[in-house]
């Protein structure tokens, strides 16, 4: 433990990895300490009952006995990474003071390593054996607090300038999605996807995963097994059947792909899944399914 006047560095992560699947929820906050975090990856933030979807370099500060809780996008495979410090002490109160630091909120930097250098400068001083190494250490819980003000500072004036852009792509983007996720029995390419967007197949996918964190043809293919599972369950429809009205193109790949991503082959999904059970877990719009049965 490192202790500067009234600013204490309690723990801290770098480059932490948190598998699929795992949510961090602290109903009580953290028990008198402050916690900053920046995310390497997308990432999920709850506050104040609210959850807010977060991108690689937003930081996030939570205030002491601040409920919390974040985790990973919910239909990433892989999880998420950050970056994270645990404080304690009046000085971090003054900080964010003297900062202008709003807490419990997404401070978007853009920059998804921002904090990293200032951890591995901290982790220096607290195994090292100088002297005035408390003081160092807090210079640089300072200097962490003064560069996640300016960048988030320089972040947001830059997302007001092209914010209504953005809302004209995300209006763009989301009803291409539409118009894909309605024809799956479609053999799309990227680039029949971008020019539903009159986009550049390029700038098509990446502003696409960039808006949906999914990949369009992996979009599709996720599409395309919860429409099949939904038939298997719901329907007697043949697994070659399904396979067609779902765009997998042929049986055998159908197949194959189901077992990867299941678990089961789709004859036994058909016979071990009830219909009931299968319409509350998938979130199929009724024009979605008018368009394949």
């Amino acid at each position: 433990m490192s202790q500067i006047a009234d600013i204490t560095v309690s723990s801290f992560g770098i480059d932490t990895e948190h598998q699929a699947g795992l949510v961090i929820r602290r109903p009580s906050g953290l028990n008198g300490e402050w916690l900053v975090m920046c995310f390497n990856t997308p990432f999920w933030v709850e506050v104040r009952q609210q959850r807010l979807q977060g991108m690689p370099g937003d930081c996030v500060i939570h205030g002491p006995e601040e409920p919390h809780a974040h985790g990973a996008l919910m239909d990433d495979t892989v999880g998420f990474r950050n970056d994270w410090v645990h404080l304690a002490g009046a000085g971090v109160n003054r900080l964010v003071d003297t900062f202008a630091l709003t807490c419990n909120s997404l401070l978007p930097t853009g920059e998804p390593q921002l904090i990293r250098s200032h951890l591995h400068g901290i982790r220096r001083e607290m195994y090292s054996c100088q002297a005035h190494k408390e003081q160092a250490t807090g210079l640089l819980v300072a200097q962490m607090f003064l560069d996640i003000a300016r960048s988030s500072d320089l972040r947001r004036a830059s997302i007001v300038s092209l914010i209504g852009r953005q809302r004209e792509i995300q209006a763009i983007l989301t009803d291409a999605r539409i118009r894909i996720h309605e024809s799956i029995d479609r053999q799309w390419s990227v680039k029949e996807m971008a020019e539903l967007a009159d986009m550049s197949t390029h700038q098509f996918a990446v502003t696409y995963k960039q808006m949906f964190a999914v990949s369009p043809l992996e979009d599709l293919l996720r599409q395309r097994l919860d429409v099949a599972k939904w038939l298997l369950a719901a329907s007697n429809a043949s697994v070659t059947c399904i396979s067609e009205k779902c765009g997998f193109g042929s049986v055998y790949y159908f197949s194959r792909i189901f077992r990867q991503r299941v678990g089961v082959s789709p004859s036994r999904y058909a016979r071990t899944v009830s219909c009931s059970n299968t319409e509350m877990e998938l979130s199929l719009t009724d024009s979605t399914l008018g368009n394949i049965i």
